[in-house]
């Protein structure tokens, strides 16, 4: 009888044993499920002239000195490079299969924000990062400084031309909006409103708020006068200069619309330039007391130089 007891007893706990093994085993695929994945981020060469950042969920994949940064993943799931806004400082938007979106600076291996439908990088003329252009789930716009805190309200229309890498002109200070259909001027390290919104078609070129009237161009102030009294097909803004095109001339004026060359020179054509985002046929730039001006007349430039000292404007 005792015996019976004993081996009913022994049966009992084997049983216990052999479900607690199997609650362990469940419990532990279970935690092994759920947990974070790390996601590796990597310098990768794309061919022998380009470099790119890589990503891997295995740390055999590449050199251990190649490795830039890990990212720990939203559970079981990576998500995939989906641009890299700025390689230079490594600023990557990462992609979830939601359709959700990291802003991620992989050099210095931290979240900028997740927060936001989508992200825009804003750049100087040395393509250094100076903020950023945020998409809510809403699809209206903002501003993000570089430590990913909105800059002022976020139901914008449209900041600066909508484009994945925006150049922030006039000294990288200002920015243009739409609210309500209409354009207007914000600043971009504070998000306050520099030109109310009452344009149709505003831009930004060099240190020129222009406004567009009839198909001409004409810079303004901040409370909306005009700058200039004449309209132009093309104008750059310059500390209180301004390269301008009408008629096929070419002159520089100062903020009193008075010419300072000597005289105009005839170019090639006129180019019909509202639209200061599209460096195709004509860029400017200054280098010391120089303004170099390009125009692209079939498949060649042509060069001009306007010394600021001597007010001298010649063709090279």
């Amino acid at each position: 009888m005792k015996k019976i007891k004993i081996s009913r007893l022994v049966w009992i706990i084997g049983l216990v044993l052999i479900a607690g093994l199997i609650i362990f085993m469940i419990v532990q695929f279970a935690l092994s499920y759920g947990e974070d994945k790390s996601l590796y981020i990597y310098n990768c060469q794309m061919d022998d002239d380009y470099e790119s950042l890589c990503t891997s969920t295995s740390e055999t994949s590449f050199e251990e000195s190649d490795l830039v940064s890990t990212y720990t993943c939203h559970g079981n799931t990576c998500p995939n490079i989906e641009s890299i806004i700025n390689m230079t400082e490594q600023i990557i938007v990462l992609q979830y299969e939601d359709g959700s979106r990291v802003l991620y600076d992989a050099k210095n291996g931290k979240v900028i924000n997740e927060e936001y439908k989508n992200y825009y990088v804003l750049v100087d003329d040395e393509y250094q990062v100076t903020g950023y252009v945020i998409q809510t789930k809403d699809n209206t716009y903002g501003l993000m400084n570089k430590e990913g805190k909105a800059i002022g309200v976020t139901d914008y229309e449209e900041i600066g031309h909508i484009d994945p890498v925006i150049f922030n002109d006039y000294n990288n200070q200002y920015i243009t909006a739409l609210k309500n259909n209409k354009y207007g001027v914000i600043e971009i390290a504070t998000g306050n409103v520099i030109v109310d919104f009452n344009y149709d078609e505003l831009h930004i070129n060099g240190n020129a708020i222009i406004k567009v009237q009839d198909g001409l161009l004409y810079p303004i102030d901040r409370n909306g006068n005009n700058i200039l009294n004449n309209g132009y097909s093309y104008i750059y803004g310059y500390d209180n200069l301004y390269v301008t095109i009408k008629d096929k001339q070419l002159n520089i004026l100062d903020s009193e619309e008075n010419t300072l060359n000597p005289s105009p020179i005839a170019i090639y054509e006129d180019y019909d330039y509202t639209d200061p985002y599209t460096f195709n046929n004509i860029s400017t730039y200054q280098l010391e007391n120089i303004i170099y001006i390009l125009l692209k007349n079939g498949d060649v430039y042509v060069e001009y130089q306007y010394n600021i000292d001597t007010q001298e404007l010649t063709k090279i």
